[in-house]
């Protein structure tokens, strides 16, 4: 393996992973990283398995590409990779490749929407022994102690499940702690694996992580729109298989805010990647859906109090 050459003045980084068909969806949470935080302390990255095509654009912004050299390597341990390319598993070796430049790396999925502009501070909370720092994965929101397939399948139980969407990472207990080398020897055996990356990584740690906010990796987007101000969400996370980039009947599923702001980048930045945006008209609901909608939110306020009063603030973190 050949580690890239960064020239850099920072110990922090923001980075996400994608082949050349995913670059767009990245590019847009990075670029609102950059726009967000324009007198940063991080580099953003954008990371890949292969050289990338990115318009000049997002690299005036600061967005940096990087090519890791592990193709070879990553083919030979059998991933599954049924829906997702090779590369939704390159954050795996942040800690290996770029450990050596930067002390805390923030992974973020491509399917991200970033509000921030407290990215910096939020890189530098206390993870105690912790190699990472995560939020719940949404199935145990409701209940705290419920049992995951994967956990479930192997006999572990009360373990908390984390959400890989979202993953800070103290590179050097990291490496460490071998943690890559737990992964690969996991996915060695098999079993049941029906996460992919985020399988993984929960069954290397086994609950030992140090979990954010839930803001930080907000999963409610689709299911409950009027909590992430409510709680006053930072990253929201569209971690359905739906994305607000879709065309068709499933772009309802997501306000018309998300739909209009991809479908303007990308006929912007992307146009063969362009969709068709429904009617606006098509957007609304009904009295009596509204009515639903609403109770429906009520309904969840019990949950929602339970979830967020772990917590004392945005930056707190429960060891």
């Amino acid at each position: 393996m050949t580690k890239p050459e960064l020239t850099t003045s920072h110990r922090k980084a923001l980075a996400f992973c994608t082949d050349q068909g995913g670059v767009a969806y990245g590019l847009f949470a990075a670029a609102q990283a950059a726009r967000m935080s324009p007198d940063r302390d991080f580099d953003i990255l954008v990371c890949s398995l292969d050289p990338l095509e990115i318009p000049q654009y997002f690299l005036d912004l600061g967005i940096r590409p990087v090519v890791l050299d592990l193709r070879a390597q990553m083919a030979t341990q059998n991933f599954t990779t049924k829906r997702l390319p090779l590369e939704a598993y390159l954050w795996m070796w942040f800690a290996q490749c770029l450990g050596d430049v930067y002390q805390r790396i923030l992974f973020l999925d491509l399917d991200t929407y970033i509000l921030s502009s407290e990215i910096s501070q939020f890189m530098e909370v206390d993870l105690g022994r912790h190699a990472v720092g995560c939020v719940r994965d949404i199935t145990q929101w409701d209940n705290h102690r419920a049992l995951v397939e994967e956990f479930k399948a192997r006999n572990m139980r009360g373990l908390k499940f984390l959400n890989s969407g979202m993953v800070l990472i103290d590179t050097k207990a990291f490496n460490a702690q071998g943690i890559l080398d737990r992964i690969i020897e996991i996915n060695a055996t098999g079993g049941a694996m029906v996460q992919h990356d985020q399988s993984l990584i929960n069954l290397a740690l086994r609950g030992d992580w140090a979990e954010v906010n839930p803001v930080w990796n907000w999963q409610w987007t689709r299911s409950y729109p009027f909590f992430q101000d409510h709680v006053g969400a930072q990253i929201l996370h569209f971690q359905s298989r739906q994305k607000p980039w879709e065309g068709g009947v499933g772009q309802l599923r997501f306000s018309r805010i998300f739909v209009c702001q991809y479908y303007a980048f990308l006929n912007r930045h992307f146009p063969d990647q362009a969709f068709e945006t429904l009617p606006a008209a098509a957007f609304g609901r009904s009295y009596g859906r509204r009515v639903v909608d609403l109770f429906d939110h009520l309904r969840k306020l019990p949950r929602l109090y339970f979830l967020m009063r772990r917590f004392k603030n945005d930056m707190d973190v429960r060891h």
